[in-house]
């Protein structure tokens, strides 16, 4: 129970600094996963940037998944622990 009782008394900016390590983490995971299926080349099909090259893919892709993650991972936080 004293785990619970700390993880409370956290402070906000402690627990912004962790969502936002945590899902640059996943982002990273989920980056190398999207991209070892799809070829980010294939992808100028079906977006309106037909002069992206691959490494532009992989950084666009990477913050796109880190801003889904680090978005669903705040407001759990937020929902879960309260700020008082």
């Amino acid at each position: 129970m004293e785990a619970w009782a700390r993880i409370g008394s956290t402070s906000f900016k402690q627990r912004i600094a962790t969502v936002l390590w945590l899902s640059f983490l996943m982002a990273g995971i989920a980056t190398g996963f999207f991209f070892s299926v799809i070829d980010p080349l294939e992808l100028k099909y079906c977006v309106g940037f037909p002069e992206v090259n691959r490494t532009a893919a992989y950084s666009i892709g990477f913050l796109l998944f880190w801003l889904l993650t680090a978005t669903s991972s705040l407001l759990s936080a937020l929902f879960i622990y309260p700020t008082k």
